[in-house]
């Protein structure tokens, strides 16, 4: 019997989890042959991003390794409400520790906005490349937590397209540090939380979100960083779920 390493989660492309023998995309192959160093017959877990993963047993296939499927398996640590967190793209790497906390607290969708107040300001042709550098920080974080679903990463709006997705959820937060009141009761389908930026939405901004539908809630009387406000109702939202997938292992 192989090393149990099955605390070590890998990503693979949903259509090359669904194969026996599975094969590794070339950066997990990289990090399981130069960086972690497993080797033949070690059991490993891949996840696929879309909430299925697999115990595998690696073995080497000429000069690739390649994993063969012990056991097939749908994750049980996946929230049931859809979390969606709309933010204002934040300087520095504060965007990336914003995608990469709330992956790990179970958020479905990130999408980034340009608001008044955002410091870092729409470049023609970086919406692409600043899109897929948080796809890979939220496929990182998915793994740390041990889960199998990968939040979705959309492309920056500005504030008016932003509004004009309230539609697509049940309910929409406007995160304001100046209420009084708590979060409301919170609706069983898909969520949206908006996460203004460090200087915060301008008023105008505010009276046009509520007037899209959003209702405004407090995460307390202090002053958040945004990437930590993003963080704090997250925590708020999920906590709150009384639906969490029960994963079901199959074969």
């Amino acid at each position: 019997m192989g090393e149990d390493q099955t605390a070590r989660f890998f990503f693979v492309p949903p259509g090359d989890l669904s194969q026996n023998p599975v094969r590794f995309p070339p950066e997990e192959s990289h990090h399981l042959r130069d960086v972690v160093r497993l080797g033949r017959g070690v059991l490993i877990t891949a996840v696929d991003g879309g909430g299925n993963g697999a115990v595998l047993r690696l073995r080497k296939r000429g000069d690739e390794i390649v994993g063969e499927v012990e056991r097939r398996f749908r994750s049980a640590v996946e929230p049931g409400r859809p979390v969606a967190v709309a933010f204002a793209m934040l300087k520095g790497q504060a965007s990336d520790a914003l995608v990469e906390g709330c992956t790990e607290l179970g958020a479905a969708v990130f999408q980034p906005f340009f608001s008044t107040r955002s410091v870092p300001r729409p470049v023609r042709g970086r919406g692409e490349s600043r899109r897929l550098r948080m796809e890979r920080i939220a496929r990182s974080a998915m793994k740390v937590a041990r889960a199998a679903s990968c939040p979705a990463v959309r492309d920056p709006l500005g504030w008016k397209e932003l509004l004009l997705t309230f539609g697509e959820y049940e309910q929409v937060l406007l995160c304001r540090r100046d209420e009084s009141a708590g979060p409301p009761p919170v609706a069983k389908g898909p969520v949206l939380v908006v996460i203004g930026p460090e200087g915060g939405l301008t008023g105008e901004e505010e009276k046009e979100a509520l007037a899209a539908g959003a209702r405004a809630f407090s995460l307390g009387p202090r002053n958040l960083r945004s990437s930590t406000a993003a963080l704090a109702a997250c925590s708020a939202l999920l906590a709150t779920s009384s639906a969490w997938d029960g994963g079901r292992e199959g074969t």
